[in-house]
């Protein structure tokens, strides 16, 4: 019940944020929203287990290598402890002695008491003159004796190669120490040799183990075996174990491998002798049985987890059938500040709490200067960098108490709640001071010469605005520190709070502009394009109809539908670098003089300026620029030529000149249609490009039919 409860709050809650209703179908993507939801779960659930699941036994075995490496250095160490007791007692004067005049007395007490007693532990301890003749003995049986024998151990010694390592005697496997029998000073040639030996047997094997849950067991190349029962049932051995044992060959390299059932884990470290042959392998014995509950317990509460999602998952999915989910982006995925919904939505309940308790708010709106400057320079990649580091600039000036947002392109607000104007510009004078003395750092930055890494400096402009001062709603915030932004913007570089702004009255083409800098939908677009062509009677409609040939020249020449979107946009706007021109020019009904014309040549230029500056279209300004560019270079503002003119620029630059040709002036005759298309064919190659003319006149030859179909039918 508890659970049930658990799962319906949850839905609830989810059901909270659901803003839409899903069609009237049974089966649709808002329906499967919670299943969808669920399905991440699943995913990562098993993801973990799977993960976990491989890095344990990874884990498992690297600890296994390092549990080999243990058991090396402490069989090295045992060599190492042998080794030096049988060099004492080896370069010993009375040892040197005994050679040539054998004391009972003093071999009893230092050899069958000493060297050779249980004190000491060896297993087979031989004392033996250079001549062959053996002086005191232990173990040593004939077998034994011919492997010694074998090893050539005395006459190494005698050549004063001493020898400390594995040997195989009898065998077996043995910790083998040889040394010649010299003085304390080692003057005087060796007399003999002093071998000591220790059998690797249960109880060497225990001191040897990594540690106390380790059980080792040793096999060598004579298929004899030490702890063979800590080897299990054979039938459960891993295979490279079993083919060991069966085979008799020996790993020449590390083994680490499980069992059958997965209980125990063998590790195997081949061992050679002291003339470096392959003569056994120790086998290191581990315990599996904690990781496999572990491992266990994981699968079984991943399996749980699975189901509970898989159960919520559906259930959600009968619950939601008639909701959908719609879940609120609130961060900008450039900079990670929040986005221009939130900011929205976040000012307006802030204002709602400076108005219900009386409380100072400000807001700062922030602008990074020269921002287009920095783009056309080092690429939009480096402008993205800028806008990083300003975010995190931002994020490590502010308050915890103040919110900033990316506004749109370059622009940033932060809101700063139960705080004063003159606090707020202290806040954006902090802010414009360290970012101004912040360097950003552009890698790999392609000049003329070559890659380089380039350091920057940005500075910002900002304005600040207060409740409720400079204004009593959200809107008039944002258009308070908006109009002190751009107070900021004249000079560049410095804080100005509404409050200091000489307020002026702008004209309506002003207002217009404004609103069409803040949206770039074709809504915001017609009310600029119809101010501009009130101006002159001769363009009404001008850039409509402009855009409409350019869209069907573009569809004849395979345009992508985005590519067509933003060729509409540029011939819509081509002209509204016009509103720079003076109406005394615009209206002249006489041909233009040299300076006049000189003025309207600008418009492209100022057009271009003027969309550079909004986020949305910007990326048409260079289409507008260079839309009266010709392609024999006659044209302007730059005099390109050819295939260095914008492809969609040339597109506009045809479909304006045919709009205008079949347009009315009072400075020429109007064109008919197959007359401008006469006129398109006679500048193909000149004025326009004869790519963009074939596929105009295709364009003419469409419309001049349908109108003799419309007459015909008529």
């Amino acid at each position: 019940m508890f659970v049930w409860k658990a799962i319906r709050h949850f839905l609830k809650l989810l059901g909270s944020y659901c803003i839409l209703n899903v069609p009237r179908r049974r089966i649709s993507i808002c329906s499967l929203a919670p299943l969808l939801m669920a399905l991440p779960f699943l995913v990562y659930f098993y993801s973990v287990q799977a993960v976990y699941t491989k890095n344990a036994e990874s884990y498992e075995r690297k600890l296994a290598g390092f549990d080999l490496n243990t058991l090396q250095e402490r069989l090295a160490r045992a060599i190492r402890r042998d080794s030096i007791t049988c060099r004492d007692y080896a370069h010993w004067d009375d040892t040197y002695e005994q050679v040539q005049g054998t004391d009972r007395a003093w071999l009893e007490t230092n050899m069958t008491n000493g060297l050779a007693g249980d004190t000491f532990g060896y297993d087979i301890v031989l004392f033996q003159a250079a001549d062959g003749r053996i002086i005191f003995y232990k173990g040593v049986t004939q077998q034994i004796a011919h492997d010694i024998v074998e090893y050539g151990l005395i006459e190494s010694c005698l050549a004063g190669k001493e020898k400390a390592g594995l040997v195989l005697l009898g065998g077996r496997l043995y910790v083998c120490s040889a040394y010649s029998v010299l003085k304390s000073d080692h003057s005087g040639s060796p007399r003999g040799m002093l071998l000591v030996a220790r059998l690797l047997d249960n109880s060497v094997l225990e001191e040897l183990a990594p540690s106390i849950t380790h059980r080792l067991a040793v096999y060598t190349k004579s298929g004899r075996s030490v702890g063979l029962g800590w080897l299990g049932p054979r039938q459960n051995w891993a295979p490279s174990l079993e083919r060991i044992f069966r085979t008799a060959e020996l790993p020449r390299d590390r083994i680490v491998e499980k069992s059958v059932e997965g209980s125990l884990l063998y590790s195997c470290l081949p061992v050679r002798d002291i003339r470096d042959r392959l003569v056994g392998v120790l086998i290191d014995v581990r315990s599996r049985t904690a990781l496999v509950e572990n491992l266990t317990i994981v699968r079984q509460t991943t399996l749980l987890l699975m189901i509970v999602c898989l159960i919520a998952g559906v259930v959600g999915l009968a619950y939601m059938r008639q909701h959908t989910i719609a879940l609120r982006a609130h961060r900008d995925e450039l900079t990670g500040l929040y986005n221009h919904g939130y900011l929205q939505e976040y000012l307006k309940n802030q204002v709602n709490l400076a108005e219900r308790y009386n409380r100072q708010l400000s807001v700062i709106m922030l602008d990074v200067d020269h921002f287009k400057f920095v783009n056309d320079t080092h690429g939009h990649h480096a402008g993205d960098i800028v806008l990083k580091s300003v975010a995190a600039t931002l994020n490590q000036t502010l308050r915890s108490t103040d919110v900033v947002a990316r506004y749109g392109g370059e622009e940033f607000v932060v809101v700063c709640p139960e705080t004063t104007a003159a606090e707020a510009v202290a806040v954006a004078e902090r802010i414009r001071a360290t970012i101004e003395n912040t360097s950003i750092m552009l890698k790999s930055v392609r000049t003329k010469e070559h890659l380089s890494d380039v350091e920057i400096h940005v500075t910002i402009s900002a304005g600040v605005a207060s409740y409720p001062e400079c204004g009593t709603s959200r809107q008039e915030l944002l258009e308070a520190a908006d109009a002190a932004l751009r107070e900021a913007k004249r000079t560049r570089n410095r804080v100005v709070a509404y409050a200091d702004v000489i307020h002026v009255e702008k004209p309506k083409r002003a207002n217009i502009i404004d609103a069409f800098m803040r949206d770039s939908s074709i809504s915001a677009i017609r009310p600029l394009i119809a101010a501009i062509e009130a101006r002159d009677p001769n363009t009404i409609r001008h850039s409509e109809k402009t855009a409409e040939y350019a869209v069907a020249i573009a569809r004849e020449m395979g345009f992508s539908t985005y590519d067509i979107s933003l060729i509409f946009k540029a011939a819509l706007l081509h002209d509204v670098g016009m509103i720079a021109v003076p109406d005394s020019i615009l209206t002249k009904n006489d041909a233009l003089n040299e300076q006049e014309m000189e003025a309207v040549k600008l418009h492209p230029k100022v057009s271009a300026a003027i969309l550079a500056q909004s986020p949305q279209l910007a990326q048409v300004a260079d289409i507008v620029l260079y839309h009266h560019e010709n392609w024999d270079g006659t044209g302007y503002p730059t005099g390109l030529k050819g295939e260095d003119i914008p492809l969609m620029a040339r597109v506009v630059n045809v479909a304006g000149s045919l709009d205008s040709m079949t347009s009315p002036r009072t400075y020429r005759s109007q064109m008919t249609l197959a007359e401008a298309k006469q006129e398109l064919i006679a500048q193909a190659g000149k004025q326009f490009d004869p790519d963009v003319v074939r596929a105009a006149c295709r364009v003419v030859d469409a419309v001049l039919a349908q109108r003799e179909t419309a007459k015909s039918a008529a």
